[in-house]
């Protein structure tokens, strides 16, 4: 799958945005707190994907696949990778950052990356491709601004293959350690191809299928 090409009905950036917002509030993963006896038992997992697992209840965790990009004594920070929204332009999301437009009708796949900060932009890729600013995740994922992502994609000079999301998924300092304790989360080995190639309707099936893997 090739998020760079238009396959869904067209959907304006705003409706986009619209839909991330709607039913959300700026709260975090469902799960109690966790504190010093959580991270115990749970060890950091930046770099690794989560999966929801059947003990996950809320709604905007059910069957979700999740990357983390970091994760430390602070807290987490990840992006959903397989709630597809529609296609937006790229030039309308370089606007909303008052960022030059590429003068293309490029689009790019929109994702729900998570409840917390909707208007929020995160280009997630294959690491072929490294621009300014960019973070490697391990061996299997970069991030790029997408000030800097975006026009490489429109004009062909992008990495080969990326998810647009918008929002991200955040927990508190031990709140991710105590959710995968509890068993809400499911934790697996990176893998570029089910970030990226996998159809968005088979992530989470294939990736919980592969839970109890060794890290």
């Amino acid at each position: 799958m090739d998020t760079q090409v238009v396959r869904l009905p067209f959907l304006r950036l705003r409706r986009i945005a619209a839909l991330v917002v709607l039913g959300t509030a700026l709260v975090f993963a469902s799960g109690p707190q966790g504190g010093a006896n959580a991270q115990n038992k749970a060890k950091f997992v930046a770099g690794q994907i989560l999966v929801a697992s059947e003990k996950m209840t809320d709604p905007r965790f059910t069957k979700t696949v999740v990357f983390v990009i970091r994760h430390d004594q602070r807290g987490a920070f990840g992006l959903i990778v397989n709630r597809p929204l529609g296609d937006a332009p790229i030039d309308a999301i370089l606007k909303a950052y008052a960022a030059r437009p590429t003068g293309t009708d490029i689009q790019v796949q929109g994702y729900n990356g998570g409840p917390v900060e909707p208007q929020q932009v995160n280009v997630l890729h294959t690491p072929d491709y490294r621009g300014t600013g960019t973070q490697r995740i391990g061996i299997d994922a970069a991030l790029t601004d997408p000030k800097v992502a975006l026009p490489a994609i429109a004009i062909g000079k992008g990495p080969r293959l990326a998810i647009v999301t918008f929002g991200y998924t955040g927990w508190g300092g031990g709140q991710l350690e105590a959710e995968i304790t509890d068993g809400a989360w499911q934790v697996i080995p990176p893998d570029t191809k089910l970030l990226f190639e996998v159809p968005n309707e088979a992530k989470w099936e294939t990736a919980y299928s592969r839970r109890g893997v060794d890290l």
